[in-house]
């Protein structure tokens, strides 16, 4: 049996991808520190796939359980569990290849309130001028991987020529957007299909008999060409990866909601649900602010003003006496 190629895998994934519901808890504490709790669920192959990672350092930990649904099916389920301290950001890594996220939790105190801000920031994955295409395939029930591939690929060839260009120290004959046009006009002359299956068999084979018009161009630079796609590629396989999966926020934070874009608010806990069309094209961004009065402070305030005011009105009676 062959080995698939990575931009071939996704493919196949993009058909048969599974749905996992990704769940984030978040209580903010009154001293500003956070605790949150991520939960993947789902088949196991999607639950610990590359595409949304819990965070994995030695201030998180983690643990697998497994169930049975009411079809027999296993279910597996991730919880990662730690501490976000006051005005810190928890983010994601996007050298992973997975998606990105940042998670923002700030404090102010002043002398009568604390006020507590919360943001959820995901950006964009991708661009729908440059990538239309798949952008339809992935918001739409579109699943035709030939219509898009031409297009995927050159996205992804592009991006490794940009990185070669800008980090290589061996000279390279030739610009970059001449071997970029080359590769478009190339794929405009192949039948997708047959693109599909050159790409199964062997890809670094495929960019030499691409690349066979420009003589000076060596193994070298292929096998360069060939590693530096694969990030890219791994980056649209978690992208696609995403396309049936759910995104819950719940957001527990101290004090009175001021101002939030959550989608309801049950009792003392904010919640938002999305998918993956909420953010493939555009930023998704969560927020709230919440505020806590001091009593106590607010109560010397005025204790102290009225003091200060009798203190007043009793030298004016005084002087008047006098």
């Amino acid at each position: 049996m062959f080995k698939l190629k990575k931009l071939s895998v996704t493919l196949l994934l993009f058909i048969f991808s599974g749905c996992v519901e990704n769940m984030i808890t978040i209580r903010i504490h009154p001293d500003g520190r956070s605790h949150i709790q991520f939960s993947s669920k789902g088949d196991s192959l999607d639950v610990f796939n590359q595409d949304f990672i819990h965070p994995s350092s030695s201030d998180w930990s983690s643990i697998v359980t497994t169930s049975i649904n009411s079809d027999g099916d296993i279910i597996w389920e991730k919880l990662t569990n730690g501490f976000m301290a006051s005005n810190s950001t928890v983010s994601q890594n996007i050298s992973d290849h997975s998606i990105d996220y940042t998670i923002e939790s700030t404090i102010n105190k002043n002398w009568f309130n604390t006020i507590y801000e919360f943001k959820v920031i995901f950006p964009k994955l991708l661009d729908y001028e440059s990538i239309p295409l798949l952008s339809e395939s992935l918001l739409t029930d579109k699943m035709d991987s030939i219509q898009w591939l031409p297009e995927a690929l050159m996205t992804i060839i592009d991006s490794a020529l940009t990185q070669i260009y800008t980090d290589s120290n061996i000279a390279i004959p030739y610009h970059q957007d001449r071997l970029s046009n080359h590769f478009k006009n190339s794929f405009a002359h192949i039948q997708s299909e047959n693109l599909m299956d050159e790409l199964q068999t062997d890809k670094k084979l495929f960019l030499t008999r691409i690349l066979k018009p420009f003589d000076q161009i060596d193994s070298l630079f292929i096998s360069q060409l060939n590693m530096a796609m694969d990030p890219y590629e791994k980056k649209f396989e978690n992208i696609i990866h995403l396309k049936d999966d759910q995104f819950k926020f719940n957001l527990i934070p101290p004090g009175i909601i001021q101002s939030t874009n959550a989608m309801s608010i049950i009792n003392d806990t904010l919640k938002w649900e999305f998918g993956l069309n909420e953010f493939l094209n555009k930023p998704k961004i969560l927020n709230a602010t919440s505020r806590i009065y001091s009593v106590k402070d607010l109560q010397k305030t005025i204790t102290f003003s009225l003091i200060i005011l009798l203190i007043g009105i009793g030298l004016l009676y005084r002087k008047n006496i006098i």
